[in-house]
């Protein structure tokens, strides 16, 4: 991680959430990661956001060192009250969100949630529709998968890893690392599969029925070759949500800001810029 940031912990509706926290002026900027993640993932396009904006990287409830409480609503509905709490917590009014795959999930409910709070919206590779979702997620269904799953942790999450990129080896030893040690964390493991099985639950399909309701400036960015989440359901996103634009990234899969930080970070610098200063 760049060095300049810096790590906290507050507590929302009752369970703790980690955040990494970058910048002191300009533009309020949330960054959620997808199903499995933590905040690192951000770290090749925090420099080109840094400078000019203030940015909170928060670990989702269920990942990296937030708290994963085992009896608790994992929905996405449920996780974008969160983020809005959390911003409460940083007594920020409203914020920018940009989100990757479950991460562009919140940020879509939290701006039908709370429109007033989102300014603006970068939806990466994003679920927005649950007959978009790629089937082999419907696996965690299967009875004991937790358990299996945690005799060789490494391994499935190098797969998942390896396979959802658009070219195999090109996941770093980092990000196995850290998915690695994910998965073999008991409490990890089980959230993991508890937010994977609710993702295919109903809320997306609420939400899909409301997104011509939002106003705020939105680009739809996605890489061409993700496996994972079609090309043709980010530009059914972005004909839903009025006046998104649609940004694809060539030779890039489900995730862009560890694929092709070269490129998605100027993207996101320039949405930040038009959004904050609409």
């Amino acid at each position: 991680m760049p060095p300049s940031n810096r790590h906290r912990q507050v507590s929302v509706r009752t369970a703790r959430v980690h955040y990494a926290r970058w910048g002191s002026t300009g533009p309020r900027v949330l960054l959620l990661h997808p199903i499995g993640f933590d905040h690192h993932t951000w770290s090749g396009v925090v420099p080109y956001l840094e400078n000019a904006c203030q940015l909170v990287a928060p670990d989702l409830p269920g990942h990296g060192q937030s708290d994963k409480p085992a009896a608790t609503d994992y929905g996405i509905a449920s996780l974008a009250g969160r983020m809005l709490a959390l911003l409460d917590e940083l007594e920020w009014p409203d914020a920018l969100f940009i989100g990757n795959s479950l991460g562009g999930g919140v940020s879509l409910a939290s701006a039908l949630q709370a429109p007033e709070r989102v300014r603006g919206l970068a939806l990466c590779n994003s679920v927005g529709f649950r007959n978009g979702l790629p089937p082999v997620g419907r696996l965690s269904f299967l009875p004991l998968v937790s358990t299996v799953a945690g005799y060789t942790p490494g391994l499935a999450m190098r797969l998942g890893l390896e396979f959802a990129r658009s070219g195999w080896g090109t996941c770093s030893p980092e990000r196995h690392q850290l998915a690695g040690a994910y998965m073999r964390n008991r409490e990890g493991r089980a959230a993991f599969f508890r937010i994977l099985r609710q993702l295919y639950g109903p809320d997306l399909d609420r939400m899909a029925a409301r997104y011509g309701e939002i106003r705020c400036p939105t680009v739809v960015i996605h890489g061409v070759h993700d496996p994972l989440i079609r090309l043709a359901h980010a530009e059914r996103l972005a004909a839903a949500i009025p006046r998104a634009e649609l940004l694809p990234i060539p030779r890039c899969g489900h995730f862009p800001q560890e694929e092709a930080p070269m490129v998605l970070g100027p993207a996101l610098r320039s949405f930040v810029d038009r959004a904050a200063d609409p």
